[in-house]
């Protein structure tokens, strides 16, 4: 029976190629996209989910809004932010309002009782970030767990001394918006004046249109923006900053942070909690009028 069989099969090919687990290389390699091209599918992709938080918000408020009175999960991250002036509340080369330490050791936002949304706050303009209730910051993201590597996303061009704090450590504290939360914000606020064609605001008229850095520009598919634009609007430029910045907003005051300041050979050093008060006594004492 067995010889029978084997006399059955069929005689191999001539010159038949062995069977190989190897993609056949006449075949053409998928087309790359182009990055206007992944801008649109990145648009697409947040519509939906923004279409869809806004349903299941709608849902959760017919029945009582109980999702939206549950208390945010406070991540566990490093957060940083970097200043050259850490105890004054406006950048004395812009005169512009910003988050300061003050006598007392707090990190205080521009205004802590102030309503401006977080697309408002990224957007820039002064009269929004003047009753800004936001500290901005640079991080991780974090998984679903809330939880990221505790490793610092540090931006040096934005300052000699560093802030460090960690959300995780001050429960009380105000709500933390991560890059999502500012994202969504930004792409769905209803404020008419972010699709505006962007320019250059501090610079005198005619102002100058807003244009990229290669980086920004390389970030741009990512949130949804078309590189290939001749112009872009507010609200584009703010999506781009956030992610750029890998951005995260703290509300209110901040009291649990250190405070890096440069020493002798320019290395960070961190500041006890004795040293920051009394260099915020110090500074402070300054300003106080004779």
């Amino acid at each position: 029976m067995l010889k029978r069989l084997v006399t059955a099969l069929p005689k191999s090919v001539p010159n038949a190629r062995p069977y190989s687990t190897r993609p056949p290389t006449h075949l053409p390699a998928a087309p790359t996209k182009s990055p206007a091209r992944i801008a649109q599918e990145t648009r697409a992709r947040n519509n939906s989910h923004d279409l869809m938080s806004d349903i299941m918000g709608a849902e959760d408020r017919r029945h009582g809004g109980h999702n939206l009175q549950t208390p945010r999960l406070r991540p566990d991250v490093l957060l940083s932010r970097r200043d050259n002036h850490p105890f004054k509340p406006i950048q004395p080369e812009f005169g512009t309002h910003k988050a300061a330490i003050d006598a007392k050791g707090t990190l205080l936002p521009v205004d802590k009782d102030g309503a401006t949304p977080a697309a408002l706050h990224v957007d820039g303009k002064q009269e929004y970030k003047e009753k800004s209730p936001f500290t901005s910051f640079s991080g991780l993201p974090t998984g679903v767990d809330g939880t990221a590597p505790h490793q610092l996303v540090d931006k040096p061009m934005y300052g000699k001394n560093l802030i460090v704090t960690n959300p995780s450590q001050e429960p009380r504290g105000g709500v933390v918006l991560d890059p999502f939360d500012i994202q969504r914000d930004i792409r769905t606020h209803p404020d008419a004046a972010l699709d505006e064609t962007a320019v250059l605001r501090s610079q005198p008229r005619p102002q100058p249109l807003w244009q990229p850095t290669a980086e920004e520009r390389a970030l741009m598919p990512s949130v949804g923006v078309d590189p290939t634009q001749s112009s872009f609007t507010y609200r584009e430029r703010a999506m781009v900053n956030t992610a750029r910045d890998q951005e995260y907003l703290v509300k209110g005051p901040i009291r649990e942070f250190t405070l890096q300041v440069p020493g002798k050979d320019r290395a960070l050093q961190t500041l006890s909690r004795d040293e920051l008060l009394e260099r915020a006594r110090q500074e402070h004492a300054l300003k106080k009028p004779l």
